[in-house]
């Protein structure tokens, strides 16, 4: 029988007209422009009639289930509902050993079960009960139920690992969750590659009822491995592993290098990084920079390759290069080129030097001379190379320890007696040339020389001068060995000598004879000086000359080889008398 219509989508609608005594079921269809669906399954059987009293408690109150979080009961309905439907049902709650009662549903429960989780604390001792509520109000409490646990049953330890595999960015905060089941509460212990951990500065590990967790603040790659944990009770134990990879930014470069330089490009080319950060390098950034500037500007980003052209450079300017990797934690440090490149067109090494001559041996040295190579290589040469080799030996040996900027140089040090030979390489920026051609060998003896003196031509026809001014006289001399000097004057060998201390007598003149007007003076050798400091040369000088040193002065030279003679006529002029 149709009961009522609502006025829309109500989804509730009070029936007026019911007979009082009679037993009724209510069904509901739902209807759009279509027509009336199906109807929804009856009611139970329902008693008109006005409500009395709140109904009579609940019947067979039990628990079904207990765990640290919840405690599950079921229970049957009351005998009487009071004259009105059951709305629901109230639990209560108390430790057990009180009479601390406290409502735990905040609305009436339908069904006649239920799982109480809030209020339970692990491992406390909890009674319940029950109270059905009507539209009058809610009845007396049921019977109390058996006291109850709030714990898991007691069980060998198990894991529940999410994830075997745990990566963490160095430098970040490592934590390795563990789930797990255990009751009573297991010992926890770490191990990482069979080394068990410790708390630490780093390190820190927790537990609760159902989970362990490790942590690590500031993970480096040592932290990196399989780490292992291990739960035992009264009942078991059991283990599980998680495997720890941590990354982090690419090392270095290596290698970088640059070829195939020209006027307007080059070629860079460099090595991966030895660490790339445990994750693969994605791609690799190149900069430049020009010489006296301080900003890098980028040259290639993006591609993993490890070569590139750069095109696009100044004829003759100067470039810095750096290179880093990339790996999805980000760029490594930089490699720098340690060298600028110039932007050249490539130089060549240039020819060998030309005509590389000895000259001027003596028992200790000889002087070499050479012509500069046909060709240079393209770039200036720098300097030249000499290198000797003792008869007899097979290891050329460098004569000079820094370049030779000139076409001449005297190598010293040679073994007196042993023979040598020579030879010249050039030197630019693109390397060292092949050796010229080698010299003759050179015995290292003094040469074999008869001495030689001549004067200067100024004195060739004598020297005259006045009486009081000096004479000077000076010799140009040769020899090998270089000859022994000697000067004479008027054949008698004269070197100089120091002044000498006199006495002057003093005798008393009778009254008219002549005093003796004879002045005192130096002899000529107390006069005298000769400089033969500057090889080649003699000097000799009289001063403040007198009458009496008129004559024949002799220059004398000698070595082993022979003896040479020069002489002057030296007049000293005087006023007459």
């Amino acid at each position: 029988v149709k009961a009522g219509k609502t006025a829309g989508p109500d989804c509730n609608f009070r029936v007026t007209d019911v007979i009082e005594g009679t037993e009724v079921q209510f069904q509901v269809r739902a209807e759009n422009e279509a027509g009336c669906g199906h109807p929804s399954e009856p009611t139970d059987i329902l008693a008109i009639e006005d409500p009395t009293s709140p109904p009579s408690p609940p019947l067979d109150l039990h628990v079904t289930d207990a765990s640290r979080k919840h405690i599950s009961i079921a229970w049957k309905p009351p005998e009487k509902n009071g004259g009105s439907p059951i709305i629901g049902y109230n639990i209560e709650l108390c430790e057990a050993g009180t009479e601390k009662w406290m409502r735990i549903n905040s609305r009436p429960v339908k069904d006649l079960k239920y799982k109480a989780e809030e209020g339970i604390i692990p491992d406390k001792e909890y009674v319940l009960r029950v109270r059905a509520v009507n539209a009058i109000g809610a009845s007396e409490p049921s019977d109390i139920s058996e006291n109850v646990v709030a714990k898991d049953p007691d069980c060998n330890p198990t894991v529940d690992i999410k994830t075997t595999d745990i990566i963490v960015v160095e430098g970040e905060k490592l934590s390795i969750p563990v789930p797990f089941r255990a009751v009573p509460s297991p010992t926890i212990s770490w191990h990482k590659s069979g080394k068990e951990l410790k708390t630490s500065d780093r390190t820190t590990m927790k537990s609760d009822y159902t989970s362990a967790l490790l942590e690590i603040t500031n993970a480096v790659h040592a932290d990196a491995g399989v780490y292992t944990i291990t739960l035992e009770n009264k009942l078991g134990s059991t283990t599980g592993t998680v495997n720890v990879k941590v990354i982090g930014l690419p090392g270095p470069c290596k290698d970088i290098k640059a070829s195939e330089v020209t006027k307007s490009s080059c070629k860079i080319t460099w090595e991966p990084p030895e660490f790339d950060g445990n994750t693969p390098i994605l791609h690799y950034v190149l900069e430049r920079r020009e010489a006296g500037r301080r900003t890098y500007i980028p040259v290639m980003s993006g591609e993993n390759k490890l070569a590139w052209n750069v095109k696009d450079l100044i004829p003759n300017a100067e470039y810095y290069f750096r290179v880093k990797a990339v790996n999805k934690i980000g760029g490594g440090e930089y490699l720098e080129l340690r060298n600028p490149v110039i932007a050249e067109d490539p130089k060549q090494r240039p020819d060998p030097p030309l005509d590389l001559e000895t000259h001027n041996p003596t028992s200790k040295s000889v002087t070499l001379t050479w012509k500069p190579p046909l060709y240079d290589g393209g770039t200036k040469i720098m300097g030249y190379v000499l290198e000797k080799l003792v008869k007899g030996g097979d290891k050329w040996e460098r004569c000079n320890d820094y370049l030779v900027p000139l076409l001449t140089y005297t190598v010293k040090d040679l073994e007196e007696g042993k023979e040598y030979q020579f030879r010249a390489r050039a030197e630019n920026a693109a390397g060292v040339s092949e050796p010229s051609n080698i010299t003759p060998l050179i015995k290292a003896v003094d040469p074999i020389e008869a001495p030689k003196v001549s004067l200067s031509a100024n004195l060739q026809a004598g020297l005259e001068v006045k009486q009081g001014t000096d004479i000077p006289l000076d010799a140009r001399i040769s020899g090998s060995p270089y000859p022994e000097i000697a000067w004479l004057w008027n054949d008698e060998l004269i070197k100089p000598e120091e002044i000498k201390k006199r006495v002057i007598k003093v005798s008393r003149k009778k009254k008219g004879e002549p005093e003796d007007d004879e002045p005192f003076q130096l002899s000529l050798t107390e006069r005298l000086s000769i400089d033969n400091s500057k090889k080649g040369e003699s000097f000799l000088v009289v001063r403040d000359s007198l009458r009496a040193d008129h004559g024949t002065f002799t220059i004398r030279v000698e070595n082993d080889h022979g003896v040479a003679k020069a002489s002057c006529e030296v007049n000293v002029l005087d006023v007459p008398g």
